[in-house]
This record gives structure tokens, C-alpha cells and sequence, in this order.
């Protein structure tokens, strides 16, 4: 008699484990694919940072200008390759004091209705080198 009892409970949670993995994968799923989307806007925000720092870096210098940076940081995001920040805006500025590079775009889009949320931008400011002369001891 136990042995009809213990068919009886084993038959009642027949398929209980195919139902548990249709519900648990596809959240799984979801946490996986939203982790590789943080994953490429942190890359896009350290693409935009190498890019400010590099465009920042030739507008700061002492022959330097804020064509010259907008330039060095094109230059950099075209090197790099356009497939990590798409739609990359960069814009130089420089004063007598200080010199900097902002540039904006986006992550690539891997979970759907984020591209319009989800925005990279990085500002870099420094100042400008100048020649003092001899100051003295």
C-alpha cells in the first residue's frame, strides 16, 4: 500500500519542474540581456571619456585650440571604431583660462526602448598651459 501512495505523490508533481523553467529561464534571460546593456554603457561612457581627454589634452597645450581638440577627439573616436558610441557629438571650447572637450552619444542598444533614455556624456576641462617666464627662487 505505501508503494501505490508513494506513485500517487510523485505523479502529482509531474511536470512541475518544465513549469518552474518556463517561468525562472525567461527572467533569467532578462537579467542576462539588461547586465550585457550595462555592460556596453559602461564602455560607451569610457569611450567618451578617452575621447574628452584626448581632445582636452591637445586644446589645454600651449599652441592648442578648440579645433585642435575637436579634431584629436574625432580623430580618437574614429580610430577606436564608431560601433561602441553611436551618434558621437563632440565640442571643443577654449578660454584664455581654462580649455575643454564634451562629448555626447550613445550606447549600442541591446534592450529595446533605452536608446532613448540611455545617454553617454563625458566633459573634460583643465587649464590652459602658458609660458610665466623666470618667476625667480
Amino acid at each position: 500500500m505505501t508503494i501505490g501512495r508513494r506513485q500517487t505523490a510523485a505523479g502529482g508533481e509531474r511536470g512541475a519542474l518544465a513549469v518552474e523553467v518556463a517561468v525562472v529561464f525567461p527572467v533569467l534571460l532578462l537579467v542576462v540581456w539588461i547586465g550585457f546593456q550595462l555592460a556596453f554603457v559602461f564602455l560607451a561612457n569610457r569611450v567618451a571619456l578617452a575621447a574628452a581627454e584626448e581632445g582636452a589634452r591637445a586644446a589645454r597645450s600651449y599652441a592648442g585650440s578648440a579645433a585642435a581638440g575637436d579634431a584629436r577627439a574625432h580623430r580618437f573616436l574614429d580610430e577606436l571604431g564608431s560601433g561602441v558610441l553611436l551618434q558621437p557629438t563632440v565640442h571643443a571650447y577654449r578660454t584664455p583660462e581654462r580649455a575643454g572637450v564634451v562629448v555626447e552619444g550613445r550606447p549600442q542598444q541591446l534592450v529595446p526602448g533605452l536608446g532613448m533614455v540611455v545617454r553617454v556624456r563625458r566633459v573634460v576641462e583643465g587649464p590652459v598651459e602658458r609660458f610665466r617666464g623666470d618667476l625667480g627662487p
